[in-house]
């Protein structure tokens, strides 16, 4: 739990640059705050990467791989070129956690 830290927000394409958040009013920042603690505590990752459509994954995965690895992390990589259940079923021992960002 973050308590006493100061949160911001900067959006280089929005009006307001930089923003203030308050942790403890909102819902979503302690659920932010709670899943990047887990993670933080989490011996293994494991990523998806859906590959249609995005230019430079590889340089993100890459990335990813070498954060992994200055943290002591074990890392998975499960690249699909367009993720559904029926792929995400075949790794039933993962929790997947849904995040969709938009491509350019």
């Amino acid at each position: 739990m973050v308590t006493g830290k100061a949160l911001y927000w900067y959006d280089p394409a929005g009006v307001k640059k930089l923003e203030h958040y308050n942790v403890q009013n909102s819902k979503f920042l302690m659920k932010r705050m709670h899943l990047i603690e887990r993670i933080k505590d989490a011996k293994t990752l494991g990523v998806v990467v859906g590959t249609l459509g995005v230019s430079k994954y590889l340089v993100a995965v890459d990335r990813l791989k070498e954060l992994a690895r200055q943290q002591g992390k074990k890392l998975y990589i499960i690249a699909v070129g367009k993720p559904s259940v029926s792929k995400l079923a075949n790794f039933p021992e993962v929790m997947f956690v849904i995040r969709s960002v938009k491509t350019e």
